[in-house]
């Protein structure tokens, strides 16, 4: 492949979801199937679970946690190395999920927003990369 079609690959972008009501799910996930398609040279499927956490943080949260763990410092830290270091042991006597627990400190709200994202990619390029979404 070309040089520049692998750096576009490596590029990061989020996906973003608007709640969801029952009605506008199937046309979501058939515009999610087009988009993955569109990118990818195999046929992939979606389903949507009802079970999904709706518990999510806030992005000035997501700020205050960046600069609880150490600010820049996490600068080469995936998104993956963030969860083992921080939020592993945070959540390790409790054996809840990250928002669970954070929602019992008050920390966590429903959810506005569902973002997904590779765990490989650059935490503080997520963080940032919402940051410019959401301005």
């Amino acid at each position: 492949a070309p040089k520049d079609t692998f750096h576009k690959l490596e590029r990061f972008h989020p996906v973003l979801f608007d709640p969801l009501s029952s009605e506008a799910a199937d046309s979501t996930v058939q515009q999610l199937s087009a988009l993955v398609n569109s990118r990818i040279h195999r046929e992939v499927s979606f389903r949507v679970f009802s079970q999904l956490p709706m518990l999510g943080i806030r992005l000035s949260g997501l700020s205050t946690l960046v600069s609880k763990w150490g600010g820049k410092k996490l600068r080469s830290m995936t998104t993956d190395d963030v969860t083992e270091r921080f939020v592993k042991p945070e959540t390790e006597r409790s054996k809840l999920p990250w928002c669970e627990q954070a929602a019992s400190a008050g920390a966590a709200l429903t959810a506005e927003w569902f973002v997904s994202h590779a765990w490989r990619y650059l935490f503080l390029d997520v963080v940032s990369s919402l940051s410019r979404h959401f301005e």
